[in-house]
């Protein structure tokens, strides 16, 4: 088949994030693979090299705003230049554009829809209903990651006939048997003590990450923990502010994007995912599969896939996550039991049967669709 994936742009986000290591699974499988992106504007030149290694052939739109609606005129010109069995999209706005795009285009393109969030602005707004109504309803099959999206999407659109649930998987033995970097790596390349505790945070600095209640957390920590937030976006520049504030500098580090995050999940004591919601997040999975012990938020996307809730704490509650975190790394016992809760727990969120799920979808509608 030949395949095409939207996004907005190739950025570090969690959607584009699953798309590079997943897309080359398919191309393996002997299908025809693109990613096309409406902008350049937050492209990662890491992820478009790693994509075009795999084989993956890669587009852009235009360089500006992904906003822009004349990106449809652009859009429809593309896909009549170029035909693709599957048109696979992603991410508000490009529902809304391909959508338009393709409206009474001669194609037998099958138009795929996958909804990653369990929370936007649109279904706040009553009057917003018809209008995604009928941009949901352009597309052959809407895939819901997770049971709570499902849920949300099957109320506001009343399209449960088109909606199917594919959770996102994660790829199991890259976590699990990654290698672990020795102590002295946080000193030598962090200036952090080898010999406190390390929390690693692995999230975007921007909604609906919540780096703030971490730092506060561990303000209540004893002075031998230690801070690494891997990632970057819009508000580090504040969260950096607010580590100053607080004096905790000589605790809290800033990594940046990295692209050794099993070696990071796989060294540090204790990982922790602070969020106000997610759609089904791909590092808890990651987390769990590397054999680290893990805390997350209990919000939407994240209680789903974790398997109790002693691995959850109360959002925005920093005392909670503080206790959490002392009580996991002091009781062995404990530790144990959540890692391997958390490896057996994780084997249901299998990446090849994330792959042969939509690939099954693909089939089965590229079938109806040209009978």
């Amino acid at each position: 088949m030949k395949i095409i994936h939207v996004v907005l742009s190739l950025g570090k986000g969690g959607a584009e994030k699953l798309l590079v290591d997943v897309l080359p699974l398919y191309v393996e499988k002997g299908h025809d693979v693109s990613i096309l992106q409406l902008s350049s504007i937050k492209e990662s030149q890491e992820y478009i090299i790693s994509v075009k290694k795999a084989g993956i052939k890669f587009f852009t739109l235009s360089n500006g705003s992904f906003r822009n609606v004349l990106l449809i005129k652009k859009l429809r010109t593309f896909f009549k230049k170029n035909h693709f069995d599957i048109i696979h999209v992603h991410l508000f706005p490009c529902v809304y554009w391909v959508a338009l795009a393709t409206l009474n285009m001669k194609s037998r393109s099958v138009l795929i829809f996958t909804e990653h969030s369990s929370q936007n602005r649109r279904n706040a707004k009553f009057y917003m209903r018809p209008i995604e109504r009928f941009m949901y309803g352009r597309y052959d099959r809407i895939v819901a990651i997770s049971e709570k999206i499902k849920e949300k999407l099957d109320q506001w659109l009343g399209l449960s006939e088109k909606i199917v649930l594919i959770p996102n998987g994660v790829n199991q033995s890259k976590f699990r048997n990654a290698k672990s970097y020795p102590p002295s790596f946080w000193y030598e390349r962090m200036n952090l003590r080898a010999d406190y505790y390390t929390i690693l945070m692995v999230a975007r600095f921007s909604p609906p990450k919540d780096h703030i209640t971490v730092i506060e957390a561990l303000e209540m920590l004893p002075s031998n923990y230690q801070l690494v937030f891997v990632g970057d976006g819009e508000n580090q520049g504040a969260i950096r502010n607010l580590v100053a504030e607080k004096k905790l500098s000589n605790s809290v580090y800033f990594a940046g994007f990295r692209l050794d995050i099993p070696e990071l999940m796989k060294s540090a004591d204790l990982i922790v995912l602070s969020s106000l919601y997610e759609g089904l997040s791909g590092v808890t999975l990651e987390a769990l599969a590397s054999g680290t012990v893990f805390l997350g938020t209990d919000v939407a996307g994240i209680r789903e896939v974790v398997p109790n809730r002693s691995f959850l704490f109360t959002k925005r509650d920093s005392l909670h996550l503080a206790q959490k975190i002392k009580e996991v790394t002091k009781n062995d016992s404990l530790r144990r039991k959540m890692i391997s809760e958390g490896l057996d727990h994780v084997k249901n969120y299998s990446v090849a049967s994330m792959v042969e799920n939509h690939l099954t979808e693909y089939e089965q509608l590229l079938h109806m669709k040209n009978s």
